[in-house]
């Protein structure tokens, strides 16, 4: 069904769903507030989220890429690559945003005492992003900090005002925003851009190449993060069902604690007790259609 982006659509279509249609188990909920109220109809539920809260229930599985490991994996590949610490600038006002930070930050030190246990590690500046900001004349201050490094944890919104606004002139960036919320619209000559995702493409992706092949013949268009986990979702829960039994609805959850080692598109899957998915996690060239691979990290 269509909610037509309307909450109160998500709870009363999956209520439906379940008590009219019989449904065993839902797919769906790309924020927080969609997952919850889809959480509601007391079914399993398989969100393509990275960030899970308190108010979620047992029934609830999410797939996506956690806002943690997106920080401590940019962390680890910023500190093998650029061993100089950068700017930060973070946006408060966002939880998924916060958790980005705390992990990059804890993420950095250790990466760096590893370098060299006796060596204490340069803290990166940080920069929290004003409520209302103009964007190119806070733009400019930032850049005059010089840093070689703006890693950016805020909405796509945000981050693709402010890299207009530097331009050209922009250091190296990094996106550590929501995973599949910014696409770059248009090229900005000499800018690099990196970012944390749980969908690229690289040469020995032969099953994700597969894929997108297959997805651009269907849709005449390049897949998403989006397409990647709704896919790997639909054949996990197909997987599971099979194994729990269509008139077993209340076995579901359980099977799908169970899995582990599952062959998605990107590399195995497996749930943690936490009913987090983890899966491997690939830095990416940002400035691509399709982010391209540049390393890969295993879960």
């Amino acid at each position: 069904v269509d909610a037509a982006g309307n909450l109160d659509n998500f709870e009363g279509q999956a209520a439906r769903l379940v008590s009219i249609n019989k449904a065993v188990g839902l797919l769906g909920g790309a924020t927080k507030e969609e997952a919850l109220r889809l959480d509601r109809a007391r079914v399993p539920v398989l969100a393509p989220l990275g960030f899970r809260t308190s108010a979620m229930s047992e029934q609830l599985f999410t797939t996506g890429l956690p806002p943690a490991m997106q920080g401590r994996i940019l962390a680890q590949f910023l500190a093998e690559k650029i061993p100089a610490a950068g700017t930060l600038v973070i946006d408060p006002r966002r939880d998924e945003t916060l958790a980005v930070a705390e992990s990059f930050r804890r993420a950095w030190t250790e990466a760096w005492s590893k370098r060299d246990e006796r060596a204490e590690a340069t803290p990166w500046n940080e920069i929290m992003l004003p409520k209302e900001v103009k964007h190119a004349e806070w733009a400019a201050g930032v850049v005059k900090e010089k840093a070689k490094t703006i890693v950016f944890a805020g909405t796509a919104t945000d981050f693709e005002a402010l890299r207009h606004a530097w331009g050209a002139s922009a250091p190296l960036l990094v996106y550590a925003g929501d995973d599949g919320t910014w696409t770059p619209r248009e090229q900005i000559p000499a800018q690099t851009i990196y970012l944390a995702t749980a969908f690229a493409l690289g040469k020995e992706s032969a099953k994700a190449l597969e894929f997108a092949k297959k997805y651009r013949a269907a849709t005449g268009e390049d897949p998403d993060v989006h397409a990647a986990l709704a896919y790997d979702n639909v054949r996990l829960f197909a997987d599971v069902l099979k194994k729990a039994g269509p008139e077993k609805a209340d076995k579901i959850a359980e099977e799908l604690l169970k899995v582990k080692d599952f062959p998605g598109l990107t590399g195995p899957l497996t749930f943690g007790p936490d009913r987090q998915l983890r899966r491997p996690v690939f830095v990416a060239d940002g400035t691509t259609a399709v982010p391209a691979v540049v390393k890969k990290y295993d879960p």
